[in-house]
């Protein structure tokens, strides 16, 4: 690769980022507000139960990726490097129809048997309604999250950003209104599936002119005949093994609600939730640069044979130190005052379950979420897979014993040791 063409991938990268934080800084402000007002209205007995029941929601919606929205940022990404938009267009479509299809199959599936799942994996077996209305938006939640990594494979950022703060807009006023109206845990869960259901119709809209676009600015030329199954092979052949690495770190993230469920009271897990959404003030500086690194990887890994890939992987760990670090000692260090400003004296007790979350991020200096853009990219999924793995099996018997004794406390502490086991590995 030229100087020049590595100059033009930094100036994608650069943009795209800057994009992608735009959406994610203020879609975290919209969410943010969201939650305080949620987390104030419901109380945290309240807000423990509506964390508890977007568990399974959730945890289907991301098992049933097999890595699709992974290939759906590389593979446009790719080919419109090498010059083939309209294979560009043939992996969005086939990606779009087959997780829909998925989505709807599962969702019906689980439907069926929401009692049977609120009793066995929340230990609630009064919250099979509640369970219902998320699983009711499965295929909406699968398409919102394929559409964010679609538009930043199509190298049009803003509408990835546009995805991600119109949900946020819509849950800061419907699920804090209906709460007020008198539905409580139920319109909480309204409000912020409505957000998702809505951003994710716009998506399609303009997804669909995005490809037409593209298609119309393109001699017409079929990917060398290639069938809806051949595509699909391609996806998966890519997807699967980043589906399992992608499948695990969900797995560990609703396992530590189902670990709370069988050993803690609903305050708990309201507290603990509170605590865990101060995430979304590291995410907003993270998640950009490891969604713009992904695209970035597969453009150099497929121009230059991974020459600058070194470069681009020690700039991002070393820039994304200089960001995350600092962020979090300091809310580390004010985690007190943090519970009690934002959420009010009933969450002052929760300040320790923030303090020792925070400290996950200080594994961004040792690669922690951008090792897996860089493996993702240049198509080593299989190490994403091993990684993840790693962090599995660390995690699993820690997390059952400690939280068995300590609570939140020792589930935090089997995170963070998992983490950091997997990040010195990697």
């Amino acid at each position: 690769m030229s100087a020049e063409d590595l100059a033009g991938v930094a100036r994608d990268l650069a943009r795209g980022g800057f994009m992608l934080f735009v959406g994610e800084f203020l879609s975290t402000i919209l969410l943010a507000l969201a939650a305080i007002l949620m987390a104030r209205l419901l109380g945290p007995g309240g807000y423990g139960l509506y964390t508890l029941a977007l568990v399974i929601p959730n945890l289907t919606v991301n098992l049933i990726g097999l890595g699709m929205d992974f290939a759906a940022a590389r593979f446009p990404a790719r080919f419109r490097a090498e010059g083939k938009p309209w294979a560009a267009i043939a992996i969005i479509r086939s990606i779009t129809i087959f997780k829909s299809l998925i989505a709807l199959t599962v969702s019906l599936t689980c439907l069926a048997f929401a009692d049977q799942l609120a009793s066995i994996a929340l230990n609630r077996p009064d919250a099979g309604g509640y369970l219902r209305l998320g699983l009711a938006f499965v295929v909406f939640q699968a398409i919102w999250s394929l559409l964010y990594y679609a538009f930043t494979g199509l190298d049009e950022a803003e509408k990835s950003a546009l995805v991600k703060i119109s949900a946020a807009s819509i849950k800061v006023v419907a699920a804090p209104l209906l709460i007020v109206l008198g539905y409580g845990v139920v319109g909480a869960i309204i409000g912020h599936y409505l957000g998702i259901a809505i951003a994710a119709v716009t998506g399609i809209i303009l997804l669909l002119r995005s490809c037409k676009r593209l298609r119309l600015n393109t001699a017409k030329e079929s990917f060398g005949g290639s069938s809806l199954g051949q595509e699909l092979k391609l996806v998966l052949s890519y997807g699967l093994p980043l589906y399992l690495a992608t499948a695990i770190t969900i797995l560990i993230g609703q396992l530590r609600f189902i670990f709370l469920a069988y050993n803690v009271p609903d305050r708990d897990i309201g507290g603990f939730q509170a605590a865990l959404n101060f995430q979304a003030i590291f995410l907003v500086f993270l998640t950009p640069i490891i969604t713009s690194l992904l695209p970035a990887f597969s453009k150099l890994s497929s121009n230059d044979e991974g020459r600058g890939v070194d470069l681009l992987f020690n700039l991002s760990v070393r820039y994304s130190s200089l960001l995350m670090v600092p962020l979090s000692v300091a809310v580390m260090i004010l985690s007190p005052q943090l519970m009690e400003i934002i959420y009010g004296h009933e969450y002052l007790w929760a300040a320790t379950y923030l303090t020792l979350y925070a400290t996950i991020f200080l594994y961004v200096g040792l690669g922690y979420g951008t090792l897996g853009s860089l493996f993702n990219g240049v198509g080593e999924t299989g190490l994403t897979l091993r990684l993840n793995l790693v962090n599995l099996l660390v995690f699993l018997p820690m997390a059952y014993a400690l939280t068995s004794r300590l609570g939140v406390v020792g589930l935090l502490v089997s995170t963070l040791l998992s983490n950091l086991i997997s990040s010195i590995y990697g």
